[in-house]
């Protein structure tokens, strides 16, 4: 064994100087490959089975699946900078212009999550009702999604509204009313939940298109008392709220007798709101692309249909795809299957 380390020095101390050039250049092209740029790569992603992801009580089998699409999303770093300029379904943006809520990466993501909470919250009740189930509110919050560069605020995004001028604040529309009272300039005071717990904070009212408004888009965070228990098990690196009509999809399934899927891999994108309407999304032409060798059907929200036909006649898509505007109409369509 000497022998060996005997020989191994001896090589090293005559190349020592060729062995430290080669470790810094390894070291540089390393550094290179994994500096974050200030950019954002979009690609074709995949498809994420909802039959191994979510659960109700008592549900009944589905011999076919339901199946949320995705947009992978890379950091901008040099080798991924260079592929988006060889495949052609690869896309580069600006940092700045990827991020959905106009913010910091870490503060865009922690909404994305609470987005993918609510859809789900959201998707169980609008499966639950159209089953026929009774569903109760246990907890309505009120929270900051944007601020307008307008806005004089000290408020922050993710601060959840108790009340505002000493009043129980529970409902978006009793709140924008209530905003529209004051008299443009007067400062108003309002009593927020966050990180740091309870604190005062202030907002101003402007004039804005004919109302009266202090610059803050707001959203509702919903429970529900369920009447049967559900489980949705999602991975840390899930986010957004894209996947509510399709949630909502494969709950429905299984709380009704008959299978909607016919044994059929029923793909699809879109959001859903507490009436059953289905809204836009980002990202369609990656969603469907990463889709197109596995679904042989395709949900599209019917804001995004103009562009998805021109996507699915582009590149000459397999699947069947239906433009659905509301719960109803997803459901109508794979009826008449």
């Amino acid at each position: 064994m000497k022998k060996y380390f005997d020989k191994l020095y001896a090589f090293m101390k005559e190349n020592y100087q060729r062995i430290i050039m080669d470790f810094f250049v390894v070291l540089i092209i390393i550094v290179l490959c994994n500096y974050p740029l200030p950019y954002v790569v979009y690609r074709p992603g995949g498809i994420i089975n909802l039959n191994d992801r979510i659960t109700v009580e008592g549900g009944d089998d589905i011999t076919g699946s339901y199946n949320m699409s995705y947009v992978t999303v890379a950091r901008g770093n040099l080798p991924n900078l260079f592929l988006a300029s060889v495949f052609s379904n690869w896309d580069i943006l600006k940092e700045e212009d990827s991020l959905t809520y106009d913010e910091d990466y870490e503060t865009n993501l922690k909404i994305s999550q609470m987005d993918l909470e609510n859809s789900v919250n959201t998707a169980t009740l609008v499966a639950f009702k159209k089953a026929g189930y009774a569903v109760a509110v246990k907890n309505k919050q009120i929270v900051v999604k944007s601020i307008d560069d307008k806005a004089r605020t000290n408020l922050e995004k993710l601060d959840q509204i108790e009340k505002i001028e000493g009043t129980d604040c529970k409902d978006i529309l009793d709140l924008r009313a209530y905003i529209g009272s004051f008299e443009i300039g007067s400062k108003i005071t309002l009593l927020v939940k966050n990180e740091s717990g309870m604190v005062e904070k202030y907002a101003y009212v402007y004039e804005y298109e004919n109302r009266k408004v202090i610059g803050i888009t707001f959203f509702e965070k919903y429970d529900y008392q369920m009447p049967l228990a559900t489980n949705f098990n999602a991975r840390a690196s899930e986010s957004g709220s894209s996947g509510g009509l399709m949630l909502s999809l494969m709950m429905y399934d299984q709380l009704i007798p008959e299978d909607l899927t016919r044994g059929k891999t029923v793909v699809g994108t879109g959001t859903i709101d507490k009436d059953g309407n289905v809204g836009a999304i980002g990202g369609i032409k990656y969603k469907m692309l990463g889709a197109r060798k596995k679904a042989d059907v395709f949900l599209v929200p019917e804001a995004n249909c103009e562009d998805a036909q021109n996507i699915y006649n582009t590149f000459e898509m397999n699947f069947t795809m239906a433009c659905v505007k509301t719960f109803d109409e997803a459901i109508d369509f794979l009826n008449g299957i």
